[in-house]
């Protein structure tokens, strides 16, 4: 989910990062703060390979997942052009 409203949520045009190169929009480099590679904007908004472990992520995908631990699984779907 997008999360236009809010401009450290907002994945729209973001390059895909990793540990090896910084994307972000961020004043650390998030995908090595993180451990993952991801379309980050802010960090961890939006960050679907975590963390997920209870209390370490609120508001992921605010407002329609409030806490990590309410996501059982995962799936993640490319479209072709």
């Amino acid at each position: 989910m997008l999360d236009t409203g809010n401009s450290a949520r907002d994945l729209s045009g973001m390059y895909f990062s990793t540990p090896d190169r910084d994307n972000d929009r961020w004043s650390s480099h998030c995908a090595d703060d993180w451990g993952g590679g991801w379309w980050f904007n802010a960090c961890y908004s939006a960050f679907l390979n975590g963390p997920w472990y209870p209390g370490s992520w609120t508001n992921p995908w605010y407002p329609t997942v409030r806490y990590g631990r309410e996501i059982k699984e995962t799936l993640m779907m490319i479209k072709p052009h």
